[in-house]
């Protein structure tokens, strides 16, 4: 490869007119800056340039075109991993976009799927009514026993007295922890139907955006006449 290194515009010029005019055929010239600022022509692109912009000149000296920088073995490494990240985003969305479209087809409509969530809730909503009686009745029972137990301080209660008392205290602690459990639970179906909904409606989206995509305007018999 010839190359000429060049440090005016006037010399490179006549450098370039040499090289042409020695050439039986019109050969294609190649600009390029080194990494001490020196500017180069050459007949082929020069590729020990890695990471530098080279020139591509018409016969008469002209720039024709600019070609970027060769990436640098850390740019290249970026570049796939950004690709590798894209594809694992795409996985993902992919599968996120499957669950989507189950629930849009588990379901008619959004009001559909609240007649879901009431089906599953109202059982717990019931036995969260009852054990909160329940839990007033005790309380209840408890304030009538009072005055009998005050009068009582400080003294032995009656056994008879003693186990309505223990069993009023079971009672109390068993229906607390099942009003938490049905508290739970109520907030677990919520929280299902809530995510199921979500769903629905991005699948409901992603669905219309793809059958809208799917149409295509195809000419009419009236226009295909007229063609």
């Amino acid at each position: 490869m010839r190359i000429l290194h060049s440090i005016s515009i006037p010399t490179a010029l006549l450098s370039i007119a040499v090289m042409l005019s020695a050439s039986p055929v019109a050969a294609q010239l190649y600009r390029y800056v080194d990494q001490n600022g020196k500017v180069h022509y050459t007949e082929r692109p020069p590729a020990e340039q890695a990471g530098r912009a080279v020139d591509k000149l018409s016969n008469q000296g002209v720039l024709v075109k600019r070609q970027g920088p060769a990436p640098t073995a850390e740019q290249r490494a970026a570049e796939a991993e950004a690709k590798k990240k894209k594809a694992e985003e795409d996985a993902i969305q992919r599968v996120e976009s499957r669950k989507n479209q189950t629930i849009v087809s588990a379901y008619a409509s959004e009001q559909d799927l609240e007649s879901a969530r009431m089906g599953a809730l109202n059982p717990v909503l019931e036995v969260i009514a009852q054990t909160e009686g329940s839990l007033a009745n005790n309380a209840k029972r408890m304030e009538e026993i009072k005055p009998e137990l005050d009068s009582y301080a400080g003294k032995v209660l009656p056994g008879k007295l003693r186990v309505t008392v223990k069993n009023l205290e079971n009672e109390q602690v068993a229906l607390q922890q099942l009003l938490e459990a049905k508290r739970a639970q109520e907030k677990a179906v919520n929280t299902r139907f809530d995510e199921d909904r979500r769903r629905y409606i991005l699948g409901s989206k992603e669905a219309a955006a793809q059958q809208a995509n799917r149409k295509s305007p195809a000419p009419t018999t009236a226009n295909a006449a007229t063609k």
